[in-house]
């Protein structure tokens, strides 16, 4: 636990060489209890999730890449990596990224709190192909858009009254309406 605190609250140095994870690029991960955890070959510390099957984790961090501002902030993007047998399969950052869940399939959600004041954020989610999902307003119509690389952003679900995305213990995403909920599965 010392260990921790000191990678927590001292001054960040030059990284030393270290030597590679154990076991073929396998992370050593260090877990705490309310689903903290260190990865030292990362100079990670912040928050998991894991799939029902324990093969996929989620880890994110609401701070500054400097890893000096957390929380509350204008600027300073988060981060987050998802795991495969604790092996990197892919990382990104949004503003604040908080609440994460990932499915047996590697499929990723995550609650972005977004910066600034006020009481705002957006659901996004990553599909295993790592198309992005987002819950939004755009072009004044709010729904949850499917965002592919290269293509303009298709409008899914619709309904200024969206309230969250999950999993249904399947592939299938679901997306839910004060009205209703839609499940969204994966072309056969």
């Amino acid at each position: 636990m010392t260990g921790f605190f000191q990678r927590l609250f001292s001054k960040r140095e030059a990284p030393q060489e270290t030597s590679p994870p154990p076991l073929a690029g396998r992370l050593e991960i260090e877990e705490f209890g309310h689903n903290l955890v260190s990865i030292a070959a990362l100079d990670f510390i912040g928050q998991q999730a894991n799939s029902p099957n324990q093969r996929y984790r989620l880890i994110w961090a609401d701070r500054a890449p400097d890893g000096r501002r957390g929380g509350y902030r204008n600027d300073g993007h988060g981060s987050w990596t998802l795991l495969l047998d604790d092996r990197i399969v892919t990382t990104g950052s949004l503003e604040r990224p908080q609440e994460g869940c990932v499915a047996d399939n590697g499929t990723v959600i995550l609650h972005d709190w977004m910066f600034g004041e006020g009481l705002k954020g957006r659901f996004v989610a990553f599909a295993p192909d790592g198309t992005l999902y987002v819950v939004e307003a755009l072009a004044g119509v709010s729904g949850l858009y499917r965002v592919a690389e290269g293509r303009d952003p298709e409008l899914v679900v619709a309904g200024p009254k969206l309230v969250g995305l999950a999993f249904n213990g399947t592939t299938d995403m679901v997306a839910c309406t004060s009205d209703t909920a839609y499940r969204l599965s994966p072309p056969s």
